[in-house]
């Protein structure tokens, strides 16, 4: 089965909600703490989902490592108190879910075909 072009999309769908939950964070909880290197992790996100809209494979990779990694901290910040609120981590984990089970899907299906 070849990858059809954009495969990797649901994956930057929900990478690209996680990079925007992650910058909205100063926002919601201050611009001290734990907040700034959210949004700075935010950022990361968003040029990882750019290159998954362009279906670069390896970015694809790299970012489910990122996402699954991500995942763990953003669980174990739920119940932290701290200025920014556990909903948002609670959002960004399931973001994180979606991202990893959509990127696994697309990365591991057979490889492409080359083209002609």
């Amino acid at each position: 089965m070849a990858i059809v072009k954009g495969s990797l999309r649901w994956g930057a769908n929900f990478v690209g909600l996680s990079a925007a939950l992650h910058l909205i964070a100063p926002f919601l909880g201050g611009f001290g703490g734990i907040s700034p290197a959210l949004a700075g992790l935010g950022i990361v996100y968003l040029v990882m989902a750019y290159g998954l809209y362009q279906n670069v494979r390896w970015v694809g990779y790299v970012a489910f490592l990122a996402m699954f990694i991500g995942l763990s901290a953003a669980i174990s910040n739920i119940w932290t108190p701290g200025p920014v609120p556990g909903w948002l981590f609670m959002a960004i984990s399931a973001a994180n879910v979606a991202a990893v089970i959509a990127l696994f899907i697309a990365l591991w299906q057979s490889r492409p075909e080359p083209a002609p």
